[in-house]
């Protein structure tokens, strides 16, 4: 009862006199923690607290984390919501990293209790195959090319330089998103 308990009540010889008890719910809360494969970039990713799985039925939000990554929603009455990653506010920085997360996910908010839920993101990469031709079609393996991060070529990315199979190809994996420049190192012919 958030209502003063007890309360005094006069009765009169006649009349009817009324005594009201108010009662607040009680809440829960969610606490989220955002985490990315870098550790950067944990700013301003947006979240929606939905009723639903099918998160159509929005309930509190969107929130946007902090510079640590975390939001806490309270004020949340007890039962089982649906947290959904929406995205980064910086359309860039969305642009860099993928939810690794069930998403969304549910969580119970009991009275007076904080749920914790967390979501993880990694980083977007991609691939790029390195082709040796010769003119002769033979001699493809043993070619060293690097791959740097800058047009001058001296920032090479790690594992460079690649060297090149059989068949005169190396494929890189895991890159950032980004533009990347290959140049072929002076080697004798193999």
């Amino acid at each position: 009862c958030s209502s003063t308990n007890p309360q005094k009540v006069t009765v009169t010889s006649g009349g009817t006199t009324s005594v009201s008890f108010y009662n607040k719910l009680n809440t829960g809360a969610i606490s989220l923690t955002k985490t990315t494969e870098d550790g950067k970039n944990l700013a301003s990713w947006q979240f929606g607290i939905y009723s639903n799985s099918a998160c159509t039925t929005l309930v509190s939000g969107p929130h946007s984390t902090n510079s640590s990554g975390k939001i806490s929603v309270t004020g949340l009455t007890p039962g089982t919501y649906y947290v959904k990653e929406l995205g980064n506010t910086d359309s860039s920085i969305n642009a860099l990293y993928y939810c690794s997360s069930t998403n969304p996910q549910a969580v119970t908010v009991t009275a007076g209790g904080t749920a914790a839920v967390s979501f993880t993101n990694k980083l977007n990469t991609g691939s790029v195959k390195l082709v040796k031709v010769t003119n002769t079609g033979a001699n493809l393996s043993g070619w060293h090319i690097g791959l740097y991060t800058d047009s001058s070529c001296t920032s090479a990315v790690s594992g460079s330089p690649y060297t090149t199979g059989a068949d005169g190809t190396v494929t890189v994996t895991g890159l950032i998103s980004g533009t990347y420049y290959a140049k072929e190192l002076p080697t004798d012919d193999p």
